[in-house]
Parts: structure tokens; C-alpha cells; sequence
């Protein structure tokens, strides 16, 4: 944790199998969010918020918390010193160099897993800092391969589960009321590319990039992308309409690719600040690059849809 730093979060999504085959993804975000302007009003907040969920694909379910923390009523942990945080029902912890336990639960529903390093951080960006709009910077790196192990226990039932995730570290400071949100993906492909994607909305302009990792370690940035959705979803619990399914070109790297929702509804729907709801969800990517067929699993995001949450 970065003391200095008004935003800052840890950000876990990942694809899980089951020993019955039995597929799910998952998302577990631990937020440090420090003088917010309340709109309206020049008084300003600070927030500690988990944001959980689980899509349960084979049963074509997904459910997800926002929980707000207040020190004191809940566990909080947010160290300065190495990976050890932790918010309510939410904990990402260091296990050694090269490995991390999570453990976060949503609706009945309990996660303990171990993820295993596999690849050098990304650095996103090129150099992990980035741009957030005309309102400042983002420290940004990732995680792009993260081997999983772990349990699942769902109504009673404990799962044993493996899989990949993706771990994002963002931290800075940048003026929220200047950005109109983003589309975000991390993308992980079977044959060991894995990249990052990332459409921003904000006062004085739109950024956009793709950070890429490599099996051999190798990184890129590129910035020629298209990026199209397929399709519309209408949410049944605030009536937002969100983009379903994308088509991606990406000229350098001679690919064009589906990603696809595992599931339609994936909306992490906040009844108390309900536009800082977003749509975060586990997907499949099947395409052509460079002249072969690949597939693979991506999550995608998308944030501002349900509003301009900084106004």
C-alpha cells in the first residue's frame, strides 16, 4: 500500500475448472479510494470497498457483493511493507516471492486459492505509468500468468479448483470527476500471449493501448487496435445498456479475434452508488492470428456505462 497515493487497488480476475468439468470465473478487488468529491457538494470522502464475484458458468449464474468497509467494524490490513492486504471479506496475501493467497467470499459462496507466478510483471504502458485523462497518473503493472490452485465451497459443497487469473496493482493520483470511464481487457490466450487492452474516456481526450506479454518475457505496447461490440445487453436490475461481445483487430500482430461472454449477465451492480455499477465478466476468445486459429479466455470491463460516475 502507497500512503501517499488517493487511489489505489488490487485487482484479481481469473477462469476456474472443477474436477466434474465444471467451469467459473471469478473477480475479487480490494479498493483504497481517498478524497472522492461527493457530487454537488465540496465535501470529500474517503472509501475503503471490496467488489466480489463469482460466475458460475455451467449453471449460467453470476453473483457479486460491493461491500464498503469501515475501519474498526470489519478487518483491515493495508500494508506498507510487502502483499499483505486485506479488507472485510476480501485478502490478498504474499507467500513467498513467487506466490500469493486470495481468499474472498460473495453469496454463499467461498474462494481459497493459491496463485503461483509464472511470468515477469507487465509493465503496462511500456513503462508502468500511465495517463488517466487530463486529471494525472496511474502506477500500473500486472501479473499476466498466474498458475491456480485452490478450493471453491459453494452452499456447504467444497470444490477442489484450478485454472489461471490475472492480477492488476494500480496506484496514483488523478481526479475521478475528469474521467468518463473505460472498456478494459486481459486476455489470455492458449498459446502463451497474453495482453492487456484499454479504451479510455476522459475530459481532453480518449487513450488506448494494448500491453502485450510473450511466453519468451517479451513486452510490447501497441496502439493501432480495433475493437467493435458485437451486440447489446440490457441490465435487469438498473436498465443500463452495455456492449455484448467484441470484435478485436490488431493489425502488428495479424490477429482478429471474438471474445464472447461466458455469461450475458455480469453486471457488479452497486445498490448504494449505482453508478459505480459496471459490467466485469469472464469470456472466451477464439480467432486467427498471424494465420493460425487461437483461442483462449479473456475478462472484460466495462465502467462509465451506467453513468458518469465522477461528475
Amino acid at each position: 500500500m502507497h500512503p501517499w497515493a488517493r487511489n489505489e487497488w488490487w485487482y484479481v480476475v481469473g477462469h476456474l475448472r472443477d474436477s466434474a468439468g465444471h467451469r467459473y470465473g471469478f473477480e475479487t478487488t480490494l479498493f483504497k479510494l481517498n478524497h472522492l468529491q461527493l457530487p454537488g457538494s465540496g465535501a470529500s470522502l474517503s472509501v475503503l470497498r471490496t467488489d466480489v464475484a463469482l460466475t458460475l458458468v455451467n449453471q449460467n449464474r453470476f453473483i457479486s457483493r460491493v461491500s464498503y468497509v469501515e475501519p474498526g467494524l470489519a478487518p483491515v490490513v493495508l500494508s506498507t511493507r510487502r502483499l499483505n492486504e486485506r479488507i472485510g471479506n476480501a485478502a490478498i496475501t504474499a507467500a513467498g516471492q513467487k506466490r500469493i493467497r486470495l481468499q474472498s467470499s460473495v453469496h454463499g459462496a467461498r474462494l481459497h486459492l493459491s496463485l503461483t507466478v509464472a511470468r515477469a510483471p507487465l509493465l503496462e504502458g511500456g513503462r508502468g505509468l500511465v495517463p488517466m485523462g487530463s486529471g494525472g497518473s496511474s502506477y500500473y503493472y500486472s501479473l499476466p500468468q498466474l498458475r491456480v490452485t485452490g478450493s471453491l465451497t459453494y452452499h456447504g459443497r467444497r470444490r477442489a479448483v484450478t485454472g489461471i487469473a490475472w492480477l492488476d496493482h494500480q496506484w496514483g493520483n488523478w481526479h475521478w470527476a475528469r474521467i468518463d470511464g473505460w472498456t478494459w481487457g486481459a486476455v489470455q490466450l492458449a498459446d502463451r500471449l497474453d495482453f492487456s487492452l484499454a479504451v479510455f474516456r476522459a475530459v481532453g481526450g480518449s487513450l488506448r493501448g494494448i500491453s502485450s506479454s510473450s511466453s519468451r518475457g517479451h513486452q510490447r505496447v501497441l496502439r493501432r487496435f480495433v475493437l467493435r461490440s458485437l451486440g447489446r445487453w440490457r441490465s435487469p436490475h438498473d436498465h443500463v445498456v452495455y456492449p455484448s461481445g467484441w470484435r478485436l483487430k490488431i493489425p502488428a500482430l495479424q490477429a482478429r479475434l471474438l471474445i464472447r461472454p461466458l455469461v450475458s449477465d455480469q453486471e457488479v451492480y452497486d445498490p448504494i452508488a449505482r453508478r459505480s455499477s459496471y459490467w466485469e465478466g469472464a469470456c472466451s476468445v477464439a480467432g486467427i492470428m498471424r494465420g493460425r486459429r487461437v483461442h483462449g479466455l479473456a475478462y472484460m470491463e466495462v465502467v462509465g456505462t451506467a453513468g458518469h460516475f465522477g461528475s
